[in-house]
């Protein structure tokens, strides 16, 4: 899979953008992303092209944190892999 020209990762063990009129917080998540068992609203950061809402994910990998996607339909984050 391509982003941008770059090729991705996928990263099982990621957290996930909540919000609400308060402020935000970042939630950990494992695997499949299910919004119903979030303890609160997933921040959205666009759609795929066939309107599926995309998620603000963030990932940490080899020392670094990593800002990347996540839908219920992928098994973790999506994000590219710049190593």
């Amino acid at each position: 899979m391509l982003i941008d020209n770059l090729t991705s990762l996928q990263i099982g063990v990621y957290e996930i953008l909540l919000g609400d009129p308060r402020g935000v917080h970042w939630e950990s998540v494992s695997g499949k992303l299910n919004p119903a068992h979030l303890k609160g609203r997933p921040v959205e950061g666009g759609k795929e092209n066939d309107g599926t809402p995309l998620f603000i994910a963030r990932a940490y990998h080899k020392d670094a944190v990593h800002p990347g996607k996540a839908n219920p339909n992928f098994d973790g984050q999506l994000c590219a892999n710049l190593s």
